[in-house]
């Protein structure tokens, strides 16, 4: 599968389990969905290359981070792909993010935080059901009974 068409996936996997309470099979698709999420508002920030920290807590709530449980960690992973450089003070610099690369980088970040086959076998499936759509084909039922 195409980098960027497995970074949608994982993005749009993320937005389906925020709406699920259990999702712990599905750790490394949320982290590194999240990741995207995040990384794609960063990248889209008005074009600047440092954000302060408070647009940055802005930013976590409009996507949807956790930002005393789950920010640290996003900010960690982006950090350790070499994709964001944070601050002691709390502000973010985007190093090198376009909004067209978010896709590309999301997968990678996935790739490199998960060995779970499981996960990558629900991006594959989604994929190929998304490709070859089966018709189904609905019994008829008898109304002259």
């Amino acid at each position: 599968m195409e980098k960027r068409t497995e970074g949608a996936w994982i993005i749009h996997h993320t937005k389906k389990l925020q709406e699920i309470t259990r999702t712990t099979e599905f750790e490394d698709i949320q982290l590194a969905g999240k990741c995207g999420l995040f990384l794609s508002s960063l990248a889209a920030s008005d074009e600047e290359s440092t954000l302060t920290r408070d647009k940055v807590n802005a930013i976590a709530d409009a996507s949807n981070i956790n930002k005393r449980l789950e920010l640290p960690a996003i900010k960690e992973t982006l950090q350790n792909a070499q994709l964001i450089d944070v601050s002691q003070n709390g502000s973010i610099s985007i190093i090198g993010i376009t909004t067209s690369n978010v896709l590309t980088h999301t997968s990678q970040i996935f790739e490199e935080s998960t060995t779970d086959n499981f996960q990558k076998a629900s991006l594959e499936l989604t994929n190929y059901i998304s490709e070859k759509p089966i018709n189904m084909i609905l019994p008829k039922i008898r109304t002259d009974s």
